[in-house]
């Protein structure tokens, strides 16, 4: 068996410009090429923007942004998008050596204990007090808006989100933040956090192993007849104003995961909401349909081995001692279900894809409502 690469090896093999472009990141030549800048953008507004040191030595490549400390190597840059990459390793060290390994066109092997890259993972409790609880609806709202959720969805979601001010920041920005419970517990555990002009993160320390953001309109789980689970807390709730209508609010619950989740997320929530429906939402791309055909897994209690060969433009699966592949381009939980001969009970699990050219369910409520050119945000 091959051993796994090095923190160095991997350097020499994968750059950050690699993986930003695979993200979606794309050269802004306006500013120079000295440290050429990369920037992400949705729906024509700037999510992110970063430069990039060294550009033509993978090995010493690094990246930076104006106005924050964030930055490092690729590692860290990996680290920071861990939710963008359909991985299930038992941690966010094998997380994160697994993506990499997939870049460097090399198998990771996870060992007994994971060792690799341990300096970037020192663990860090949620802290709650670092953040300032701030209370203003208007500006809420005015968020909200600027995603094209109107003001009934906001504040019928209310009681499920915050606003926050982190303590330790350069500048006090006020964010929305959406707090991460463990199923069945009161704690917060932890943040999503969004703000002005796509900004997104996790509070430090937040817990991604067991909580999520969960808006419960029940009184008990039993009372559960619906779980519906997005990517994203906006996600979840523009589902709900497009299809309010059609959704018994007090027999539902409401779930992020933040972008990807792992095996113990998804079992915990439905082990807590045992009797529930469960109502996938995840986004109309290839992470999301590829989420879609892990959690179909999971209700199955059967596990999934899954390998994105970008050479040959194919997922493999292997499920126990069948392996098959599929185009990247046809994956879908349909085609899985095809070539692995499963079949799904309707009765416990339904899949919604947003339509068209829209990527997720903020997308399709953005596109219906047209608000970007209607509201401005301000911090």
């Amino acid at each position: 068996m091959a051993e796994n690469l090095t923190y160095k090896e991997l350097k020499a093999r994968v750059s950050v410009i690699d993986v930003a472009t695979f993200l979606g990141y794309q050269l802004d030549k306006s500013k120079g090429l000295s440290q050429p800048s990369y920037v992400l953008t949705s729906n024509g507004q700037e999510i992110d923007r970063i430069y990039i040191k060294n550009p033509r030595d993978p090995s010493i490549q690094g990246y930076w942004r104006r106005g924050t400390t964030k930055g490092g190597d690729v590692i860290n840059f990996v680290k920071e998008n861990l939710s963008s990459f359909n991985v299930q390793g038992r941690n966010d060290i094998d997380n994160t050596n697994i993506v990499l390994h997939n870049f460097a066109n090399a198998v990771y092997t996870p060992p007994e204990t994971s060792k690799y890259f341990s300096k970037y993972f020192q663990p860090k409790s949620f802290d709650i007090n670092r953040f300032l609880r701030v209370e203003n609806t208007y500006f809420r709202d005015r968020i909200f808006e600027s995603r094209g959720i109107d003001r009934d969805s906001s504040r019928t979601f209310g009681d499920h989100i915050h606003l926050i001010q982190d303590k330790e920041a350069s500048a006090a920005y006020t964010n929305i933040a959406f707090p991460y419970t463990i199923p069945g517990q009161k704690e917060c555990v932890g943040y999503e956090i969004r703000g002005v002009g796509g900004f997104k993160s996790k509070a430090p320390g937040t817990n991604s192993t067991d909580g999520m953001w969960i808006a419960d309109f029940t009184h008990a789980p039993q009372e559960v007849r619906n779980i519906y689970i997005a990517e994203s807390a906006f996600d979840a709730i523009s589902y709900y104003q497009i299809n309010r209508s059609k959704i018994d609010l007090s027999s539902s619950v409401f779930v992020s995961f933040g972008g990807s989740f792992s095996d113990k997320q998804f079992k915990g929530l439905t082990d807590y909401y045992s009797t529930a429906h469960v109502n996938l939402l995840f986004d109309n791309d290839l992470y999301g349909k590829m989420y879609d055909i892990r959690a179909f897994m999971l209700l199955q209690n059967k596990s999934l081995e899954t390998r994105i060969n970008k050479e040959d433009e194919t997922v493999h699966f292997k499920i126990e001692d069948k392996s098959f592949s599929i185009p990247i381009e046809e994956v879908s939980i349909r085609s899985f279900l095809h070539s692995s001969g499963m079949r799904t009970n309707n009765d416990e699990l339904s899949i919604n894809k947003a339509k068209g050219a829209a990527k997720d369910w903020n997308d399709v409520l953005q596109l219906e409502a047209d608000t970007e050119s209607k509201y401005s945000v301000r911090r």
